[in-house]
């Protein structure tokens, strides 16, 4: 086991699957409690749940692709061009991938060995893994903020 990385790897957990020690919440509770009615509701100049959703999925994906392939072919310009979920099961489908992502992430940062975190992200202007992979993390908490926030406010 990698301290460092089992670290990281329980920040991860905390925020998407279990976790309630930073914002009280995670994501799994938060999506569990927004059925696909709530969820696409678009209140005025705000995103919706499902947008919020599908951008977070977007980079848990495009990631999980990297560390698969070594190619990132995710792009910021396209992190927000969810398509219409039109029903309650396109939305439960959503929020399983989403959260298989999640766990994929986990697993991966968690075999990270500390070479591995010191070693460039993609390309040398990203910094390295440790880096992204806590800025995966501040993104994240922030777009949940929003995610509990629109709940509320929906």
């Amino acid at each position: 086991m990698h301290s460092e990385s089992e670290y990281l790897a329980q920040r991860l957990e905390e925020l998407f699957l279990n976790g309630r020690w930073i914002a009280n919440t995670n994501y799994q509770e938060e999506l569990g409690l927004a059925n696909w009615t709530l969820a696409s509701k678009q209140h005025p100049n705000l995103n919706s749940i499902v947008k919020l959703t599908f951008h977070i999925w977007y980079y848990l994906q495009g990631i999980n692709t990297y560390f698969k392939t070594g190619i990132l072919e995710i792009k910021d310009q396209f992190s927000f061009d969810a398509e219409a979920i039109q029903d309650e099961q396109a939305w439960n489908d959503l929020k399983i991938d989403f959260l298989k992502q999640a766990v994929q992430l986990i697993e991966s940062v968690r075999a990270l060995t500390p070479q591995q975190l010191e070693a460039d992200f993609f390309d040398p202007r990203y910094g390295n893994y440790r880096r992204n992979i806590d800025g995966m993390l501040e993104h994240a908490y922030y777009h949940l903020g929003q995610l509990v926030l629109l709940r509320k406010l929906i």
